[in-house]
């Protein structure tokens, strides 16, 4: 089993977050944010599974923080 970097999926995450807003999700490459990143795809695979899952792990959090904010200012009515 490969070595887990530490602070490796961070770095991935904040360099997809950059490439994502640059270029859109059909555009951005793996690759590049592998580069980016100091890392290979095939870490971005086995974290990830690939370029759906890389930019569900960043979009999830966001959205789910939305809809608890949604959800306090409705209980605020």
């Amino acid at each position: 089993m490969a070595k887990q970097v530490e602070g490796i999926s961070e770095k991935v995450e904040l360099c997809a977050k950059k490439e994502f807003l640059e270029k859109g999700y059909v555009d951005a490459s793996l690759r590049t944010i592998a580069a980016e990143a100091g890392t290979t795809t095939g870490t971005i695979y086995s974290r990830y599974g690939g370029k759906e899952g890389l930019f569900s792990a960043i979009v999830f959090p966001v959205i789910l923080v939305a809809g608890i904010w949604m959800i306090k200012q409705e209980n605020r009515r």
